[in-house]
């Protein structure tokens, strides 16, 4: 992603954010809490908890 669609990104996001309502923001935010809670089931070998990888100096 360049920083024009980063910028345009931004930018629809903060008008998002302005003109929602506290419910809407909330079931936005409750939708992130669940996708990132689905991408830690998902991905249980996540390297920063593996214990080969935990003390390893690079």
């Amino acid at each position: 992603m360049d920083s024009k669609e980063k910028d345009q990104l931004r930018k629809e996001f903060n008008e998002f954010l302005d003109s929602a309502s506290n419910e809407k923001i909330a079931e936005f935010l409750q939708f992130i809490r669940e996708r990132k809670a689905a991408k830690k089931i998902e991905n249980p070998e996540d390297l920063s908890e593996n214990p080969n990888f935990k003390n390893r100096l690079n």
